[in-house]
């Protein structure tokens, strides 16, 4: 589509972009910014460290384009006010990307390619209250749960439909939501306060609970303005696709809890005094 875009603007009579590629091209840039930046951020780190994994700027790459496509494709004509493609943009931008986003450990990158002095100024931000809560499970699992619950139970979702402005708020708020659960389930980065595989587990499996009921609710109760037909395969998409996501956040976090296990069992092997 964007492709498509290019092409027809380049034609364009008067030689002026339109609104709508202006508009493209507007979205993409900051997809675009960040990953241009992650990538320096790479470069540079592998020159003075060792390389840095290819597969978490595949990640964080794949992610961005994620997001981007999903971006585009939501206010694309007739997609923009479709409820069962916005479940598809819900799925892959705040829920997909993010995980993928937070798998690329983004913090940790730029703690190895800051200089000393910027550094240190960025872990005491991390360790600061408001990042802190930023990131702490409940509250990031509030954030986003409670996004769903407002966008789907109350006139947000028929207001954003004709708001261009609103539309990239809330879509914005799932990247940004979503990010931060993934990044307080799964740690891939320094957290100031970490906490337990039981406690994070716990509120996964909440965050599960909730997103199932909210889907559950979208199939019987489709927002204001929309068909119920399109409500029901919303719903249903919102269910099994988020299924998936979340089955990976499982898989993730309990391989984490594994290789913790596993490390202590080797260090207690070669610390144990022989008999």
């Amino acid at each position: 589509m964007i492709l498509s875009d290019l092409v027809r603007h380049a034609g364009h009579p008067s030689g002026i972009p339109s609104a709508g590629f202006m508009r493209t091209t507007f979205i993409l840039l900051p997809f675009l910014l960040a990953s241009a930046v992650y990538l320096f951020a790479a470069i540079r780190s592998s020159r003075r460290f060792r390389p840095w994994p290819r597969s978490r700027a595949l990640c964080w790459i794949t992610g961005q384009l994620i997001a981007a496509f999903s971006a585009v494709y939501s206010l694309s004509d007739g997609h923009f006010g479709h409820f069962a493609a916005h479940t598809v943009v819900h799925l892959l931008i705040g829920m997909l990307a993010p995980l993928l986003m937070a798998l690329a450990s983004p913090g940790t990158l730029a703690l190895r390619t800051l200089n000393v002095k910027q550094a240190r100024r960025l872990a005491l931000l991390l360790k600061s209250i408001p990042l802190r809560l930023a990131v702490h499970p409940v509250v990031t699992a509030a954030l986003n749960i409670g996004g769903m619950a407002a966008l789907y139970t109350t006139g947000l979702y028929e207001s954003m439909c004709h708001s261009l402005l609103l539309h990239i708020v809330v879509h914005f708020h799932f990247l940004a939501a979503g990010y931060l659960f993934a990044a307080s389930i799964v740690y891939r980065d320094p957290i100031a306060h970490r906490h337990s595989f039981a406690y994070r587990a716990a509120v996964l499996m909440l965050a599960v609970a909730a997103h199932s009921i909210a889907a559950k609710y979208v199939y019987v109760h489709p927002p204001a303005g929309v068909a119920a037909q399109d409500g029901r395969l919303g719903g249903m998409l919102m269910y099994y696709g988020g299924d998936a996501v979340e089955i990976a956040l499982m898989v993730l976090l309990c391989s984490e809890r594994f290789k913790a296990s596993r490390n202590r069992t080797l260090l207690d092997i070669q610390t144990a005094s022989p008999e």
